[in-house]
This record gives C-alpha cells, sequence and structure tokens, in this order.
C-alpha cells in the first residue's frame, strides 16, 4: 500500500494542468477596429472610437463614442486603466483572455452614442482583428505637421490638430513614427514621422 500511494500521486500531479501565461497583444480589436490597443512592457494604452451615421449636409458623422486611456498591466491576464474624453473621467479593467480576445469594463458609459454597454457585468468583449507593433497610442495637443522621413526636408501637406488620435511606432531623437487613421476608415493605417 505504501508503494502504490505515492505512484497515484505522481500519476495525479503530472496530470493536473499548468497556468498559462496570457499575452496581451497590441492592435485593432472589434468588428470594426474600433478598439486601439498598445501594450509595451508593463504599460497599456490606448483608444475606443465608434463612428456612424455620416450626415453628407454637414460633412460629419452624428453618431459618435470616443475615449481614450492608459494604465498598468497588474497580473498575467489584467490590466487597470483610467479613461476618458473632453471633461469625463472613469476607471476600469481589461482582461485579457487566451483566444486574444479582451473585455473591457470601466465605472461609467462613455458620453456621447453607445451601441454597447462597458458598465455592464459581461463588459465588452472584441476579438483581435489585426496584430500591430504599438509602443503607446497618444492624443495630439495641437496642430502638428507630417513629415515622410525623421528628415525636416520631408514635410507633408497634411497635418494633425488637437484630439487626433495617433499610433506610436518607434521613436528617433526628436521624432515619432506613428500610424493615424482617419475617422472615416479605421481600418487603414497611414505611416508618417512628427517632430516631438
Amino acid at each position: 500500500m505504501k508503494i502504490i500511494l505515492p505512484f497515484v500521486f505522481l500519476l495525479f500531479s503530472a496530470n493536473q494542468p499548468r497556468p498559462v501565461k496570457i499575452k496581451a497583444n497590441s492592435g485593432m480589436y472589434g468588428k470594426y477596429n474600433e478598439f486601439s490597443l498598445a501594450v509595451y512592457n508593463d504599460s497599456v494604452t490606448g483608444a475606443y472610437q465608434y463612428y456612424d451615421k455620416w450626415n453628407e449636409k454637414n460633412k460629419e458623422f452624428t453618431d459618435i463614442n470616443v475615449f481614450y486611456f492608459q494604465g498598468r498591466i497588474v497580473s498575467d491576464s489584467m490590466a487597470s486603466i483610467n479613461a476618458g474624453w473632453l471633461g469625463q473621467t472613469m476607471t476600469g479593467k481589461i482582461i485579457f483572455s487566451i483566444d486574444s480576445s479582451i473585455t473591457v469594463f470601466l465605472s461609467d458609459e462613455p458620453e456621447g452614442y453607445n451601441t454597447v454597454s462597458f458598465t455592464s457585468k459581461k463588459g465588452v468583449t472584441m476579438k483581435l482583428k489585426k496584430g500591430m507593433v504599438w509602443k503607446k497610442i497618444d492624443v495630439i495637443q495641437e496642430k502638428t505637421r507630417l513629415f515622410d522621413a525623421p528628415d525636416s526636408s520631408s514635410i507633408r501637406k497634411g497635418y494633425l490638430i488637437k484630439n487626433d488620435i495617433i499610433k506610436v511606432r518607434s521613436k528617433k531623437n526628436n521624432w515619432e513614427e506613428i500610424d493615424y487613421s482617419n475617422t472615416g476608415d479605421l481600418e487603414r493605417n497611414d505611416r508618417y514621422w512628427i517632430r516631438l
């Protein structure tokens, strides 16, 4: 009997599931790429952008919901975040799943048009649609010129304005390489450089 019990214990312990480390992925999440997430070291930054119902007369979207967030990874499967937009502030969390999906929970509903509920018990779950190599996602604070390369002579005609959301790919001296998506086409990420 003494020989059988340790053998049974070894079989039982060898069949125990091992913890799986969940990888938090930078990229575009959601059916319409509406959730952008950057994971770099233990920090997370990102934005939720939902635009619907184009008004041709006024040349603008009428149903809008946007918020920016930043936070820290606090465990293998969760990040704690602070979110907000135009004066509204919220707290929340992002749960990372093994199937590359995320679930977002917020303390309050973001102002604006909502098709989902971030305050529900289930939160809002979104699948990773396209992985990216972003180091952070940021909000432009003032009119910013665009460049084709990290060189002042490569200036473009276009520019970014206050509250435009950018995705930072890399940094070189006083320059950042960014991806930018126009509000009308969140699936398209145009690559530029901006001077810091």
